[in-house]
C-alpha cells in the first residue's frame, strides 16, 4: 500500500516564515554591534568582535535549520500506511425542523427558528457514532440531510435553513413525521439487532391539522420513539417581517391586525406521550443534555464500518533534531565568546 504523508496541523507551518526574520535580526544586530565597536575601540574591534566569518555563518545556517525544525514538529508531521476498520455502534435520530414563519418570532433569541438550529447543532455535538437525518418542514416537508455519521455535513446543511425553504406556509407536523419514517434505513422488523430509531420534533406546535398526534401513536407502534421540543412563549411574539437586515413591522393578518404567535405546548405533550417519547421546552438549559440522555436510552447496534488510516507522529524526531542543532550553535557561540575574551586579554597586556 502506498505510503501516506501528512501534517497533523498544518496551520502552524505558517511560522516558517519567523526563521528567515530571525535570520535577518541577527546579521543586522552582528553588523550594528561592529560599527559601535569600531568606533570606540578601533584598534581591538578585531578582537572584541573576533568571530570569524566562517562561525558566524555555520552559527546562521544551525540556527535557521533548527527554528525551521521546531516549526515542522509544532506541526506534527505524520506517515501511515495501515488501514484500520472502525466500526460505528449507535442509534439512528432524525431531526424535524419546523421552517414556518412563526418561526421567525423573537420570544426566544436571537429568534425561534435560530435557537432551535443552535439547540440541534449542540444536540449533534454530544452524539458519538449515530447516525442522523434531518427534515425541514412548513406546510410540507422535505429531506434536508439523508442518513449519515457525517457530522460536518449536517452542521453545514442546518447552518444554511432559514424560513424561506419553505414553499408552501403552515405547520404539517404530521407529514414531517411521516416523511422522517422514510429517512430511516429500511429494515427487518424481525432482525433482533437492529439500531434504536428516534425523531425529535423542534417546532412552536402551531399545527392546524389533528392528526400529528395518530402519526406519533403509528410510528411509535413501529418501535420509532417521538420527542417534541417546543419553540417560543406561551404569552407568544409577533413575527417581524426584515427587508435586508432592518425590520420594517410584523406580519398582520387580513384584518390588518399583528399577528401573534403562540407556543402549543399541550400538542406537543400530545405528540410526545403517544410516541413514547418525552417533551422539553426550549426555554430548559439542560435540553440538549435532556434529549442526547433519551437518544443514549436507545437500543445500539452496529449502523456500518469505515476505514481509516492510522498516522505515526514523528514530531519528538524532529524536535530531538532542533535540539541538537541547537546545542551545536551554542558550543560555537561560545567558543567564539571565549576566543573573543582570550583575545580581547593578550591586546590589553599589549597595550
Amino acid at each position: 500500500m502506498e505510503e501516506l504523508f501528512r501534517f497533523e496541523r498544518p496551520d502552524y507551518l505558517w511560522l516558517l516564515a519567523l526563521p528567515p526574520l530571525l535570520i535577518v535580526w541577527r546579521i543586522l544586530v552582528r553588523r550594528m554591534l561592529k560599527r559601535r565597536l569600531r568606533s570606540f575601540v578601533e584598534s581591538i574591534s578585531s578582537h572584541v568582535v573576533g568571530e570569524s566569518n566562517g562561525k558566524f555563518w555555520l552559527s546562521v545556517v544551525l540556527t535557521f535549520l533548527a527554528a525551521c525544525l521546531v516549526v515542522v514538529g509544532l506541526a506534527n508531521p505524520q506517515a501511515g500506511a495501515r488501514l484500520q476498520e472502525v466500526k460505528h455502534v449507535g442509534a439512528d435520530v432524525v431531526f424535524c425542523l419546523d421552517i414556518s414563519n412563526s418561526m421567525n418570532a423573537e420570544d426566544l433569541q436571537p429568534s425561534r427558528l435560530e435557537r432551535a438550529k443552535q439547540l440541534v447543532l449542540r444536540t449533534i455535538d454530544k452524539l458519538q457514532g449515530d447516525r442522523i437525518g434531518l427534515v425541514v418542514f412548513a406546510g410540507e416537508a422535505y429531506v434536508q440531510l439523508p442518513m449519515t455519521t457525517d457530522y460536518s455535513a449536517a452542521r453545514l446543511f442546518l447552518q444554511s435553513v432559514n424560513t424561506d425553504f419553505a414553499a408552501s406556509q403552515g405547520t404539517s407536523i404530521s407529514t414531517a413525521l411521516e416523511l422522517a419514517e422514510e429517512v430511516f434505513p429500511k429494515r427487518d422488523e424481525q432482525a433482533t439487532n437492529a439500531p434504536g430509531r428516534a425523531i425529535i420534533v423542534i417546532t412552536d406546535g402551531e399545527d392546524h391539522e389533528a392528526d400529528a398526534v395518530a402519526a406519533a401513536e403509528t410510528l411509535a407502534g413501529k418501535g420509532i420513539v417521538v420527542h417534541a421540543i417546543g419553540m417560543g412563549s406561551v404569552d407568544g411574539a409577533p413575527i417581524p417581517v426584515y427587508r435586508g437586515s432592518r425590520r420594517v413591522g410584523f406580519r398582520k393578518n387580513s384584518a390588518n391586525e399583528v399577528v401573534v404567535t403562540k407556543l402549543n405546548e399541550s400538542i406537543l405533550r400530545g405528540i410526545a406521550a403517544a410516541g413514547n417519547g418525552v417533551f422539553v421546552r426550549a426555554t430548559n438549559s439542560s435540553v440538549a443534555d435532556d434529549i442526547v440522555e433519551q437518544v443514549y436510552g436507545l437500543d445500539d447496534a452496529e449502523i456500518g464500518v469505515r476505514q481509516v488510516t492510522e498516522f505515526d507522529s514523528y514530531f519528538p524526531h524532529v524536535l530531538a533534531l532542533a535540539a541538537l542543532l541547537y546545542i551545536l550553535d551554542l558550543a560555537i557561540v561560545r567558543s567564539s565568546s571565549r576566543n573573543r575574551t582570550s583575545s580581547s586579554e593578550t591586546a590589553q597586556e599589549g597595550s
